[in-house]
This record gives structure tokens, sequence and C-alpha cells, in this order.
């Protein structure tokens, strides 16, 4: 499991969520890192390659 938080409380809700049920915490844009993940989840990736698109969305240049 891959969360993405965005801002705030919600950080510290993912890592307590993370340590419990073994899931992975990004720090990556919300909006720009979530689409990356769930394209790349829904084409059947491992978790290690939908991490690495979402943060490569950290990355992208609009021009």
């Amino acid at each position: 499991m891959l969360l993405i938080p965005d801002i705030g409380s919600s950080v510290l809700t993912a890592r307590l969520v993370a340590e419990e049920h073994r899931a992975v915490v990004a720090d990556v844009p919300f909006l720009e890192g979530a689409i990356a993940a769930a394209v790349t989840a829904g084409a059947g990736s491992s978790l290690t390659d939908v991490l690495a698109a979402a943060e490569e969305a950290r990355t992208y240049r609009k021009f």
C-alpha cells in the first residue's frame, strides 16, 4: 500500500497507518504523485515501480 498525504496532520496519520499496516508513505506532490501512482498501479506494476512513478512526478515541468 502506498500512502500520499497532503499536508499537516495527514502526514502524521499516514505514518501511523504505515507502521501498523506495512505501508509506504511517499513524500511526493499530492496531485501529480497520486495520478502517476494510480496510472502505474492500474497497469499492474509493483509497489516499487508505483513509488518510483510518484517520486518522478516531482520533476515534471510544464514548459
